[in-house]
């Protein structure tokens, strides 16, 4: 479990503010460990995030595996009907468009096994509906919970970095910053 006890930017109140908040509230609010932002500011992602990312990735595997079936049988019931030049050509095109839907599912299969950790330095607000729960990073939106986005006051005043897994789009964790850091 978590433990938010302790944090290397507690206020000396001790009582966090929308301006400043500790990583410790950070933490608490988007669902990360101390250790795991550690993880993430070396690039690496916990075992934890990776079973997490994994589960997330798996509808979308699932997803573009299906699809590609179904295109290839498609695409096979279609063979007979071909007896013109162009219908060859459109026919052609249609097995190249399978095969770069397919090195995209392969290439996002590869994402969700060995995630990779981008980081920005920026602003953060959430997204405005609850519908789709976002933590908007500057231009990036990073999916989170829809329980970390009641959570979280609607802006935070300051810099931040914050730490995604490129692929999946989802918001690691992330720690408030200055230059002066």
């Amino acid at each position: 479990m978590m433990n938010l006890a302790h944090s290397d930017m507690q206020h000396t109140t001790g009582q966090p503010t929308s301006s400043t908040p500790s990583i410790g509230d950070l933490g608490a609010i988007f669902g990360f460990a101390p250790d795991e932002l550690a993880f993430n500011r070396a690039g690496r992602v916990s075992a934890r995030q990776r079973q997490a990312l994994r589960y997330r990735g798996i509808g979308f595997l699932v997803k573009g595996a299906a699809a590609c079936v179904l295109n290839v049988i498609l695409a096979a019931a279609l063979a007979p009907g071909i007896t013109y030049p162009w219908q060859r050509t459109l026919y052609g095109v249609l097995w190249a468009l399978i095969a770069l839907f397919a090195l995209a599912v392969i290439g996002g299969t590869l994402l969700v096994v060995h995630p990779v950790v981008r980081h920005v330095t920026t602003t953060i607000k959430r997204s405005p509906s609850a519908a789709r729960p976002c933590l908007i990073a500057g231009k990036l939106e990073l999916r989170i919970s829809g329980a970390a986005w009641r959570r979280m006051p609607p802006s935070y005043s300051g810099q931040f970095r914050v730490y995604y897994a490129r692929f999946a789009g989802w918001l690691l964790s992330l720690e408030p910053w200055s230059d002066m850091a």
